[in-house]
């Protein structure tokens, strides 16, 4: 991971479901038994989002919410001064506004959002943003804003592929083409009546904009929108999400890309990196490795 250690990764979904919390669910399962360091789930749903529940945090025992958090970033210089905000699922730390009013939720501006990503991103090693099917709103700006790599999730199903085919179109007009390009696209079987010719369309449409298209198989597991086990779920969606999560890793050997030149340059790791190491055979991007 050139550069400083933290990556920002964004799920997105435009329709409503099980489909996008499980999908980030899935990914921060697997980075937490592989990635060295804090990784960090971040429900940034602008109303009530699932991500607690699919990683069997059924009840909240952290003493803060990501809205509290956001307007005390300033006040926090540390780890131990940030663990209260946070719930613990195995080595995932968790984020979220569970038992916080849709209004409290709606009310944090993109600038908040940007404070805790830019606050985050100083302490974790991968971020995982479980945002909300609002393309707009002030928090998924704000995640669109600082993210490295793009996970596009829908169901499988023809009307939802539909929905997130617009959605993607939106992401587009908002200037973020870049990393529509470099996406990672996962569709859902959320039933065993989706057929492939069914999927074809859809996944076709994918391919030519992203960079990665990913098919979940059904699983029932998945389906029921509960806490998920994740090592007992079929062999075959257990190497979906691996590859998924393997796509995704692109933003692990990228340099940041919520981190512009101008900043780079001025980090005081930027003089300590080896540029005599592998990372220099990476392509480039505005004069670093990309």
């Amino acid at each position: 991971m050139p550069g400083r250690p933290s990556r920002i990764i964004a799920v997105v979904g435009v329709k409503g479901g099980a489909v996008k919390s499980s999908t980030a669910a899935a990914l921060l399962h697997t980075y937490a038994h592989l990635v060295p360091g804090m990784v960090v789930g971040v429900d940034f749903n602008d109303d009530f989002g699932t991500l607690c529940q699919s990683l069997g945090v059924l009840r909240s025992t952290a003493q803060g919410r990501l809205v509290s958090l956001a307007a005390s970033t300033d006040r926090i210089g540390s780890a131990a001064e940030l663990a209260p905000f946070m719930d613990l699922s195995g080595r995932v730390h968790l984020l979220h506004n569970e038992d916080v009013s849709s209004e409290q939720i709606q009310s944090m501006t993109q600038d908040q959002g940007m404070a805790v990503l830019d606050l985050l991103s100083s302490m974790a090693s991968v971020i995982v943003v479980d945002c909300g099917t609002n393309l707009i709103s002030p928090a998924t700006r704000a995640v669109l804003a600082r993210a490295d790599q793009l996970v596009i999730a829908s169901s499988a199903a023809p009307a939802s592929i539909n929905v997130t085919v617009r959605g993607v179109g939106q992401i587009l007009k908002n200037g973020h083409a870049e990393l529509v390009a470099d996406a990672t696209a996962v569709l859902t079987k959320v039933t065993t009546a989706i057929t492939d010719k069914q999927l074809a369309k859809g996944r076709a449409f994918f391919e030519q904009k992203c960079a990665d298209v990913v098919v979940v198989p059904y699983d029932h597991a998945i389906a029921a929108s509960s806490a998920i086990p994740f090592n007992t779920l079929s062999p075959a969606t257990r190497l979906a999400h691996a590859q998924v999560a393997a796509s995704a890793s692109r933003a692990l050997i990228q340099w940041p890309r919520h981190l512009s030149p101008s900043v780079v340059d001025q980090q005081p790791w930027v003089s300590g990196w080896n540029n005599t190491d592998t990372h220099t055979e990476l392509p480039q991007r505005n004069g670093h490795p990309s």
